[in-house]
């Protein structure tokens, strides 16, 4: 991306922005409240950059697509051993790798809200052009209504209802 100005905060002074790094700090600048919140979206940015660098082949930002957010959507189902660190390690030392471990279905819905309300804010900055993000369907298929419309179970009330017509009816062989 070219350089463009992005205000870092309602107070400072606006500062070029040319790589996706510094759009990651102007975001967590201006988006984060707490100093756990600078922690979960600089964390989150920041795999998803390592992402696009080794998945991706250095793509960026700006060029990624609708298949690259949901081909994200599933690594982060899925993260490879490879992506895991082994110890605990700092980042960058032996043993660190950008994951400990697999993700919950929670952690992974957070990711995706995180990442998604970046491309919003990037977008809104002029930092990128387009949004692939408003394009993905961001369900990860485990939302409880999605599993009660696909399940082919009875409903509670459906239940009683059969149990109530089953005692009702006379005795028969059939029944």
């Amino acid at each position: 991306p070219s350089d463009i100005l992005v205000a870092i905060d309602s107070g400072a002074p606006s500062r070029p922005v040319g790589n996706d790094k510094q759009a990651i700090e102007a975001w967590v600048a201006a988006k984060a409240g707490s100093a756990a919140t600078v922690k979960a979206y600089t964390r989150e940015a920041i795999r998803l950059l390592l992402w696009l660098n080794h998945e991706r082949g250095g793509s960026s930002f700006g060029h990624m697509t609708l298949l690259d957010c949901r081909d994200y959507m599933a690594f982060l189902q899925h993260i490879p051993a490879h992506w895991m660190s082994r110890v605990r390690a700092q980042p960058c030392s032996p043993g660190w790798a950008p994951f400990r471990g697999p993700l919950s279905t929670r952690s992974v819905r957070q990711t995706i809200t995180i990442v998604v309300s970046m491309f919003h804010w990037l977008q809104a900055s002029g930092y990128i052009a387009q949004n692939p993000w408003l394009l993905v369907n961001q369900k990860i298929g485990d939302d409880r209504q999605e599993r009660v419309l696909q399940s082919k179970a009875l409903s509670e009330v459906a239940t009683r209802e059969v149990i109530a017509f089953c005692q009702n009816k006379l005795p028969e062989p059939a029944a």
